[in-house]
Parts: C-alpha cells; structure tokens; sequence
C-alpha cells in the first residue's frame, strides 16, 4: 500500500482508520471467499463444487459482508451501482471462471497465511489465494480493466510472495468485467535475484516510513473515489482536485 501511496498506508496504518467498502470491494471480496470455499473442499475431495452449491456460496458470503461484518454497517457501504447489479456482475463472473477454469487446478494449500523475517525489526506477511500442487501461486482479482504483460512483470505482489515461499511462478486469474467478460491469465516469474531486489526495496520502504513523511500520490487511476476509501478525506485536508 504504502508504494501505491504513502499517504493511503498513513490513513490505514498509522491512523488506523478503516473505511467501509465499496460496492466493487464487497464484490472482488466474496468473488474471493466463493472460490475459497471450493478450493479447500477440493484438496481432500478433488472435484469441484456444483455450480448451485457456488451460487449458494456467494448468496451466502454476500449477506453476512452487507450484514455481519463487525467494522461497518449496510449503510455505510458505498455503492457506485445499483446493490442488484454489483451482486449479479460478480455472481456472473465467478460462474464464468467455476466453469471455465476450475476443473483445471488441482489446489495444494488456500488462503495461507506465510510469514518471512525480513530483519529483526520487520517480517513480510501475506495471504496467499491459492498455491498448486506445482507449487505456481495464483492470485484472483476481479476488476473492470486487463492487465498487460509489463504490468505484471512490473507488479510488486508476485514478488513479495514468491520471496516469501522462495518460489519462481506466479499467475494473476482476474476476472475483467467489461462489455464481454473475460478470465484473463497472467503469468509471471521472478529470479532469486529480483527477489533479493524486491526485499531491499521493502527495507527502503520501511526506512521511509520511519521519517514520518507521507507524501499523498495523486498521478495514478489509484487516486480517486472508486479505487480509495480515503479520497474524500484527502481531497478536503489537501485541498486539490
């Protein structure tokens, strides 16, 4: 977070504020827990959930996160949508990828937690979706864009989490919802090498955070009220856009 804005980790991080959702968070979020719920089953099952027993799944994590999540309310979720159509555009997409790509990974661990000490004052943290028996971490994403190539050979989350399980291949399965929706599959690697770049980039990283110096990044689509929670209150104590 801190890389996509300094000022975003401050108002998360060091403030502590959690904002609510928005309409498209909740959907990327249960997208996340319905393929979740499969995927563990199928290690010791080795076959998929029926495509009812998906929808049900998403019916069902949909609910408890507009009704039961202890840190907001219903009414506090900001919908950039109709509720009704944000649920089914997500419900579409999941079906879409359950149907499609499912029946093609055979999962080894889901929604891992993996901890790696970086030094003595600082540990790397992160919850992996889905690793495959061939051991390629793959990362689910639900957006309105694909990514390109350079994107992902650029992005900073396969390098942390293959630094963190020493591996080498990484896979984004994100769900593009457009006009045509697609399950778009990105691969990607990173050598010992640039693993071993990434780790001093978080330690530089963490040195910045130590100035107490954050400096707001407005030049990226990241900065805006779709993608940040923290946008209104940004745009008040800055005084720009």
């Amino acid at each position: 977070m801190y890389d996509r804005c300094p000022e975003q980790y401050r108002q998360r991080y060091i403030l502590g504020r959690k904002i609510p959702p928005s309409g498209l968070m909740l959907q990327g979020s249960v997208y996340h827990q319905a393929h979740a719920e499969n995927f563990k089953q199928k290690i010791t099952t080795m076959k998929d959930l029926s495509t009812s027993d998906m929808a049900d799944a998403y019916a069902t994590f949909w609910d408890r996160g507009i009704d039961n999540n202890p840190n907001y309310s219903r009414d506090e979720i900001v919908w950039e949508e109709e509720p009704r159509k944000v649920k089914d555009e997500g419900y579409f997409l999941l079906n879409l990828y359950h149907t499609t790509i499912s029946s093609t990974i055979i999962p080894k661990e889901v929604e891992t937690e993996k901890t790696k000490v970086i030094n003595r004052d600082l540990d790397a943290v992160g919850i992996l979706d889905l690793i495959k028996v061939d051991d390629v971490i793959v990362d689910h994403k639900v957006s309105r864009r694909s990514q390109s190539q350079q994107d992902v050979d650029r992005d900073l989350q396969p390098s942390m989490y293959l630094w963190i399980n020493d591996k080498e291949q990484f896979e984004f399965h994100r769900a593009v919802n457009k006009k045509n929706p697609e399950i778009q599959i990105l691969k990607t690697k990173r050598s010992q090498q640039q693993r071993e770049r990434f780790v001093e980039m978080i330690k530089n990283i963490y040195a910045l955070i130590q100035t107490g110096i954050f400096v707001p990044r407005c030049d990226t689509f990241w900065c805006s009220k779709n993608f940040c929670g923290y946008f209104e209150i940004c745009k008040a104590r800055l005084n720009v856009y």
